[in-house]
């Protein structure tokens, strides 16, 4: 028996079924992070909550992806006729190439106008080489609250 949207199911369902109820699950609890303010301890997933929050001050509007299948996505922002495809990591070190080479895939991926990966604590000599070459843009999420002066 599985209980969807007190709805109750008898037999059994796929996989994928499965995974899109957690997924769904995990969307619905990250709706109700409430603003928090930045801190070493906290979660990936709250850290996504704090980046989408500042968007939303700046006056976008933020969808966040699944977490699974999201191309290399945290966060789709939108305002006007500009997309952000935005990727969020709260690591203790710096971020290589591989957030960069994610998230160019997902800026494909949503037709997003621009990439963009927020880093907690900076990133690495050659991630800034390849968002160069790839014009992704790199930011800490104090100076995300920039973003409409680098996005025009």
């Amino acid at each position: 028996m599985v209980r969807i949207d007190d709805e109750i199911h008898y037999g059994v369902i796929s996989f994928q079924e499965a995974f899109q109820i957690v997924d769904n699950i995990a969307i619905e609890g990250q709706k109700q992070l409430v603003n928090i303010p930045y801190s070493e301890t906290m979660t990936g997933i709250q850290y996504e909550q704090l980046c989408g929050n500042i968007l939303e001050k700046q006056g976008w509007q933020i969808k966040y992806t699944k977490k699974s299948g999201d191309q290399g996505v945290d966060i789709i922002a939108i305002r006007k006729s500009i997309t952000l495809a935005v990727q969020c990591k709260r690591y203790k070190k710096p971020i290589g190439n591989k957030a960069i080479q994610e998230v160019v895939a997902g800026q494909q991926f949503y037709n997003a106008t621009y990439a963009l990966v927020i880093a907690s604590n900076g990133f690495t000599k050659s991630a800034k080489q390849l968002a160069q070459k790839t014009n992704v843009l790199l930011l800490n999420h104090q100076s995300l609250e920039d973003i409409n002066k680098l996005i025009k």
